[in-house]
């Protein structure tokens, strides 16, 4: 299935995910801006997953001359100035993998301390769903024939979130094999005396 950069997130089957680093699958933590300030992990081992591959096109810049080396494009004003030598287009290969529903309420009601932990936190958060990169292939020119395999040599890049005249809403992309390139993350929901949790909502605030 084709996902897309669109309108300051990663879209997939109609579902908006948040783009950022730093997280994994069974990550939880205090919710910091669009992403979580990692403080445990689900034994993510014994959860029951849905897989699925993913693909992912999308404008990007790269240093002159490229051979595996990005490079961050000049801003001014809100408008992007680059050179057709920096422009490149690239494709992602992903592994979307999803937590079952239930899985995670219940490994976390079943287990005291992470009961405790996720009730001490402030503003909870968990990772339930992830899309990680499996394979980064940038253009050596103006289209994919040719494309380089980039996945091991080259972490991030800068690319386009949607596009409007010369202005562009740009973000940092890992594309480096076996990183999280977009997650969903849940809210705990807990019944009246904080001791258990009912059900965990999917988290969109801030998404853009």
């Amino acid at each position: 299935m084709k996902a897309e950069l669109k309108h300051g997130c990663f879209l997939y089957r109609n579902q908006r995910f948040f783009i950022t680093g730093g997280v994994e699958l069974g990550s939880y933590g205090s919710k910091k801006g669009r992403t979580i300030s990692p403080h445990g992990q689900l034994n993510t081992q014994i959860l029951k997953t849905l897989q699925e591959k993913a693909t992912l096109d999308f404008e990007c810049y790269v240093g002159a001359g490229f051979k595996g080396g990005a490079k961050v494009p000049v801003l001014a004003k809100g408008e992007v100035q680059f050179e057709s030598s920096h422009f490149r287009k690239a494709r992602l290969v992903l592994n979307m993998v999803d937590i079952y529903d239930g899985e995670v309420k219940d490994q976390i009601n079943n287990a005291a301390g992470l009961l405790k932990d996720l009730k001490n936190l402030r503003d909870a958060r968990v990772i339930d769903k992830v899309f990680i990169v499996e394979e980064a292939l940038i253009s050596s020119g103006s289209s994919m024939k040719g494309a380089l395999d980039v996945s091991a040599t080259i972490q991030t890049v800068q690319a386009f979130i949607g596009v409007s005249g010369k202005k562009a809403t740009l973000s940092n992309l890992n594309i480096s094999k076996g990183a999280v390139l977009a997650f969903q993350m849940l809210k705990p929901v807990w019944n009246k005396s904080k001791t258990e949790i009912i059900r965990l909502d999917t988290d969109l605030a801030g998404i853009a």
